[in-house]
């Protein structure tokens, strides 16, 4: 798969080895630059654009797979408005991708945390 702006090559060597990880799973050209920030030399990675377009699991994807590969032994969160909502809304949809459940799922050490402005009682 090969991906051109304005009759020039833009797809490097690592994002084809992103591209690999996700044979059977059509990602954009947009989708392909979230997954290859992690090996950029930018600091942050800001996404806007339609509702449900992919950005949060896309983003989700990158983040993890960079923390899992610069990390060891330690602690992330994933944070919400509330747990339920950051449940919901980030971590089923990135569990359920098929690539995240061969490569996460009995994989690396570390330890994950969803937490929510509401998920403690103020005391």
């Amino acid at each position: 798969m090969d991906f051109a702006v304005g009759g020039k090559d833009v797809i490097s060597h690592k994002q084809k080895k992103i591209l690999e990880k996700f044979d059977n799973f059509p990602i954009s050209e947009k989708q392909l630059e979230i997954l290859s920030f992690p090996y950029s030399s930018y600091d942050a990675l800001i996404c806007d654009g339609a509702v449900r377009s992919g950005k949060t699991s896309l983003m989700m994807v990158a983040f993890i797979d960079w923390a899992m590969r610069e990390f060891n032994g330690r602690r992330f969160g994933i944070c919400g408005k509330t747990v339920g909502s950051a449940t919901e809304n980030i971590i089923i949809p990135y569990l359920s991708m098929t690539r995240t459940k061969r490569k996460y799922i009995g994989e690396g050490v570390g330890m994950w945390q969803s937490l929510g402005k509401k998920s403690r009682r103020n005391t």
